[in-house]
């Protein structure tokens, strides 16, 4: 039931249009887990997107994740600042959090027409940013703690522009933290190297050939933790930059 509840909050439909495409996909290192993404268009025609990884697994994880997915859902359908958002889904989180879980994300907002995206990172990994010309460079770690841990936080509002052809890619450490059977970690050098190659992939591809590497890195070594991505491709601006 559990397992049900997971899959069925997250999208199964993927939007490839003309100025933007964006991807995700999870796979879970037990039949439940702790990690979730989103994306959502607004009224006002901008996607609010999101990627989180709920700490623990199992059952508990995963009543969680749908709990702050909904939560967070309804909040940035009516709240236009990204650190308000963020701030008001913790409010409501550690209000009554009597398990003490608590969840890592990173939350955004981004308009097709300009590529402007506004985000916040909540303690969880810097997601890499795929420019047009095949540069991988991670964004700046953020400050700001992960959510439900304390009442009455405030986060910071970040903006970063996706030129055309440029790509956010998105991720839990279920990516970085794979093991292969020496102990070794899959680490962020290997996942750089993987998405240098994907500038000319689709938003599905890159995410599959990642998958693709920590398969083959892994060597048959159990998957140790969730992995989960989602990618978010400008195509093009306004008529007026294209």
């Amino acid at each position: 039931i559990a397992r049900d509840l997971q899959r069925s909050v997250l999208p199964v439909d993927f939007p490839d249009l003309d100025t933007y495409s964006i991807f995700g996909l999870m796979e879970s290192a037990r039949e439940v887990g702790g990690d979730f993404y989103d994306f959502f268009e607004r009224s006002d025609g901008h996607i609010a997107f999101v990627i989180a990884d709920v700490s623990g697994k199992g059952v508990p994880a995963a009543f969680f994740m749908a709990i702050c997915r909904t939560l967070l859902k309804t909040i940035a359908l009516f709240e236009n600042d990204p650190a308000k958002c963020v701030r008001q889904l913790n409010d409501l989180l550690s209000a009554d959090n009597e398990q003490m879980m608590f969840v890592t994300l990173f939350f955004g907002v981004y308009d097709p027409d300009t590529g402007l995206v506004r985000f916040v990172n909540a303690g969880h990994n810097p997601p890499f940013k795929i420019s047009a010309n095949g540069m991988v460079a991670p964004l700046p770690r953020s400050e700001d703690m992960a959510v439900a841990v304390v009442e009455d936080m405030d986060f910071t509002a970040q903006n970063l522009t996706l030129d055309p052809g440029d790509r956010l890619v998105l991720y839990t450490d279920g990516v970085t933290e794979a093991f292969n059977p020496e102990g070794e970690q899959f680490g962020d050098d290997r996942f750089a190297a993987v998405l240098s190659g994907e500038t000319d992939r689709t938003t599905a591809g890159a995410a599959h050939a990642t998958v693709e590497a920590i398969r083959v890195f892994e060597a048959g070594n159990d998957q140790s933790d969730d992995i989960t991505l989602l990618v978010l491709h400008r195509k093009a601006g306004k008529q007026s930059d294209a």
